[in-house]
């Protein structure tokens, strides 16, 4: 549920059995504000401001979709789970603060990047996405030196 849907659950009363499904790394985002009212995205959310932070804070447009194309995800075609992948990254997370989504500096021919928003930089850590990424992976911890003067 981590990886798909960015929830966790949470035991509140063990003699009652009662649990309550809160979002990952702190993160308000429930996934259920875009058009599709019945999925959760946070998770993804999750996984692309990991690939972002990956990048060196700042990610190219071009190394999102080939990391998102190794999980079945791709640019222009629609997902069940998803929907319009592009609209949700360069729009609605936009929209939410979560991401921003720029014409690199400079760029000729023009190309765009993402880096984190400043609501994802208020709710989580890069930290805390970073574990997540290598717990998701099933990885030991890394090391990432070009982030420690982030964190």
């Amino acid at each position: 549920m981590q990886v798909i849907y960015g929830i966790d659950v949470k035991e509140v009363d063990p003699a009652g059995h009662c649990y309550v499904l809160v979002t990952c790394l702190g993160l308000s985002y429930d996934g259920l504000l875009g058009d599709d009212q019945s999925t959760p995205k946070t998770g993804l959310l999750i996984i692309v401001l990991g690939m972002i932070l990956m990048e060196g804070s700042c990610a190219p447009e071009e190394a999102i979709w080939e990391a998102l194309s190794v999980m079945g995800l791709y640019d222009g075609r629609e997902h069940s789970v998803y929907w319009k992948l592009r609209k949700l990254l360069t729009q609605e997370w936009v929209q939410e603060n979560y991401l921003e989504y720029r014409q690199a500096p400079g760029s000729d021919p023009v190309r765009y990047e993402f880096l984190w928003g400043p609501r994802a930089l208020a709710e989580t850590s890069y930290v805390k996405v970073l574990e997540h990424v290598a717990r998701v992976n099933a990885r030991v911890r890394i090391s990432y030196p070009s982030q420690s003067n982030n964190i």
